[in-house]
């Protein structure tokens, strides 16, 4: 193609193309495509053409996997592209993946939250987990496994596993985001292990819709076995679904100011706004609230407008992951009441990062107890006596068994 510079060169885009007709694209920079030494295939995610497939999903588009190089000719010539041999037949195993929770999902429902639940695909194997009702912070501890899948090698380049999530509703399923899992990526970076049930260092995946890249995140890891396991054979079809994570009890403190600059998604202003904070956003499936009562903390509307003041404090006891990797978010809800209660219109939602205020708590908690046991060290029995009686709890109990479980306030 004639063009006098580089920088001249327009996006590349690649059609996926049926009957004739445009279904799916691919829009990248020509830089994308300008690493002439690059001998590795990449994998690139199709998007739904609007235009011309307006009825299919974003992650219904598929992936291919290609090597494109683009350059000047006279750099190109005599370049031979490197390509690897017939790809060597994979073993066959299972690939289990641990999902443990998700963050600030996209809401499917007009009342802010979701009914979601997780799809993993890998070559052709589809599993499902079960579906959380009512939750933009989703918590699963599940493990599903994906049965008799090529396991290739993953020092080089295996297929990417499709992670999807989605909003199960008596209509169907709404799509809610997705992200694809590069099992090498995985692997070399120690959140997948291969042969052994020893559970792999968690990591965060974000996930995307469409262009829209902010779509929350899910929490997972995994375990691969190949046929030539023992382990395979012997442990794998007796181990549970449910993961149990060693909890414990927090008593939790938040104190609500207030509301700023709040905006009716009706006609009607807003007239007396309020807070529900969520406590089934904190607790596993087997333990959640029916009762309407118990499931939310209800703040009272004490100011009429956009710019309430609450001024209030709301406490709850709750037994949550001990490490703080594993603990979710709580999620909070902001609704109207109109016409003495009967309309509650939504407002909008939130979540509270509470792992962070317990990781914040935990270390001025571990700060005030070194304090306070060098400082006995040195003190007389007397003393001592002071001190425990200053500090709220026996300190040199403490210092005998460490392990003890605390409760954390966390304001």
């Amino acid at each position: 193609m004639p063009y006098k510079d580089e920088k001249d060169l327009p996006d590349v885009f690649i059609y996926l193309v049926r009957s004739g007709d445009k279904v799916c694209y691919i829009r990248k920079s020509y830089k994308y495509f300008n690493k002439m030494d690059e001998q590795q295939p990449k994998l690139f995610a199709f998007t739904t053409d609007m235009a011309e497939s307006p009825n299919l999903r974003d992650d219904e588009a598929g992936m291919i996997e290609m090597k494109i190089v683009i350059g000047p000719t006279a750099k190109l010539a005599g370049k031979p592209y490197k390509h690897a041999n017939e790809t060597e037949m994979p073993k066959m195993g299972n690939i289990i993946c641990n999902i443990f929770n998700c963050q600030d999902l996209i809401p499917g429902d007009d009342c802010g939250g979701s009914d979601p639940f997780i799809s993993m695909n890998y070559y052709g194997a589809l599993q499902k987990t079960f579906v959380v009702e009512d939750s933009v912070n989703p918590i699963f501890n599940t493990r599903i496994i994906m049965r008799d899948v090529p396991i290739f090698d993953l020092e080089r380049n295996p297929p990417p596993m499709t992670l999807k999530i989605f909003d199960k509703d008596f209509m169907g399923e709404d799509f809610l985001g997705m992200s694809l899992v590069c099992l090498k990526d995985m692997y070399s970076k120690g959140h997948l292990v291969k042969n052994t049930l020893n559970m792999p260092t968690p990591v965060w995946i974000n996930l995307r819709y469409g262009k829209q890249k902010n779509c929350g995140r899910v929490l997972v890891s995994f375990n691969l076995f190949d046929y030539s396991s023992d382990i395979f054979t012997s442990t794998l079809n007796q181990l549970t679904p449910a993961i149990q994570l060693d909890s414990q009890k927090y008593h939790v403190k938040i104190r609500i100011l207030g509301l700023r600059d709040l905006k009716s998604l009706g006609m009607l202003p807003v007239k007396n706004a309020f807070l529900k904070f969520d406590i089934n956003s904190l607790l596993p499936i087997s333990q959640k609230r029916a009762l309407a009562e118990e499931k939310f903390i209800t703040t009272e509307p004490n100011e009429k407008g956009e710019n309430p003041n609450i001024s209030t404090i709301i406490s709850l006891d709750v037994e949550l992951p001990i490490e703080t990797m594993y603990c979710p978010h709580m999620s909070v809800l902001c609704q109207d009441r109109i016409m003495k209660g009967w309309i509650q219109p939504m407002l909008g939602t939130f979540s509270i990062d509470l792992p962070k205020y317990i990781q914040k708590t935990k270390l001025a908690y571990t700060h005030k107890i070194q304090k306070a046991t060098d400082f006995l060290l040195t003190t007389t029995a007397e003393e001592k006596k002071t001190i425990n009686n200053s500090m709220g709890f026996d300190v040199e109990k403490i210092m005998k068994n460490r392990t003890e479980t605390q409760t954390f306030d966390l304001k």
